[in-house]
């Protein structure tokens, strides 16, 4: 049987940014002075609650860099990305996208798949590059991907910190900047720290994750990229996207619907009966051994679906 190739990821926030009327609207409302008597916070005050306790949502701060590492036989390739948050958002789709072969290991995913899923949500990204960040209308115990936390802690009742786990193996984490300290540290300009902060966390969760289920460490080999102007990467082949996606998007029902329909020939009844059985093929699941599997008001959607995309 093939080896699994992991991917880790995580992602850095901050506030750097003058927050607009709305955000300070929003943040007025959810963050009450008084919910008894439903004052508000005002002025001054307001701006300093916001920039106190707002760093750690979503929709109050937004991502400044990505990082990413990858298994290339030996090297572990931590990749660093700075850039605006449009662009870094599209830089990791990319990257997630093309990496359908890769298990995705995250820390944290009930903060961090959220979060990822809300700033892409408010920068325009409609669509999962990867089924291995999915998390709506999931279960913890759904989701496609790793969480190091959940794994390392199971059915115990300690919530560990990367930094726990890391002392735990006998693993450098001194670089390591616990999440709720990075403010801090945006606040007093120190870049350097944050940036070994971001390369050593994606480091650590590797050798962990690897010591965890037996497997050698690997060379750190890093490349850095500051990224401006990105291009989505559209895929060629839609098939293979729909089986990776396991959704049958705008996007992808367009792009199957002109390599069906846009030839100068139309396929006949018995050719759309046939594509019916191909495409169901790709996008259910039943895949037992692996606990992937579609229940039955699923599997009667995405035929529905099918039918829909075939005019049958």
């Amino acid at each position: 049987m093939e080896q699994l190739k992991y991917l880790y990821f995580a992602f850095q926030s901050s506030q750097d940014f003058e927050p607009t009327s709305a955000e300070l609207k929003s943040f007025q409302r959810k963050y009450k002075k008084d919910f008894k008597t439903r004052e508000l916070y005002e002025g001054e005050e307001l701006l300093n609650e916001y920039r106190l306790r707002g760093w750690k949502h979503p929709r109050y701060s937004k991502i400044v860099s990505f990082i990413v590492a990858f298994e290339d036989g030996e090297d572990l390739k931590v990749k660093y990305i700075t850039g605006s948050e449009k662009d870094l958002i599209q830089e990791s789709s990319n990257i997630l996208s093309r990496s359908q072969d890769y298990k995705i290991v995250v820390f944290d995913s009930q903060i961090v798949l959220p979060y990822l899923g809300i700033r892409m949500t408010r920068n325009g990204f409609l669509s999962n590059p990867n089924i291995g960040i999915s998390y709506k209308n999931m279960r913890p115990w759904d989701l496609k991907c790793i969480d190091l936390q959940q794994y390392y802690d199971g059915a115990g009742n300690y919530k560990s910190s990367l930094k726990d786990i890391a002392e735990d193996l006998n693993l450098d984490c001194e670089d390591i900047i616990e999440f709720e300290d990075e403010f801090t540290f945006y606040n007093s300009k120190d870049f350097t720290a944050l940036k070994k902060s971001a390369i050593q966390k994606v480091e650590v969760m590797s050798k962990a994750h690897r010591a965890i289920i037996g497997l050698p460490e690997l060379t750190t080999v890093l490349i850095e990229a500051d990224v401006i102007d990105v291009e989505e990467e559209k895929p060629t082949d839609w098939l293979k996207e729909l089986y990776n996606v396991n959704q049958l998007t705008p996007e992808i029902m367009t792009g199957l619907k002109q390599q069906i329909f846009g030839g100068k020939k139309k396929p006949l009844k018995k050719e759309k009966e046939q594509l019916f059985t191909i495409l169901r093929g790709v996008y259910v699941r039943n895949n037992f051994e692996h606990k992937d599997q579609d229940s039955k008001s699923v599997i009667e959607k995405k035929e529905k679906e099918i039918k829909t995309l075939l005019e049958l």
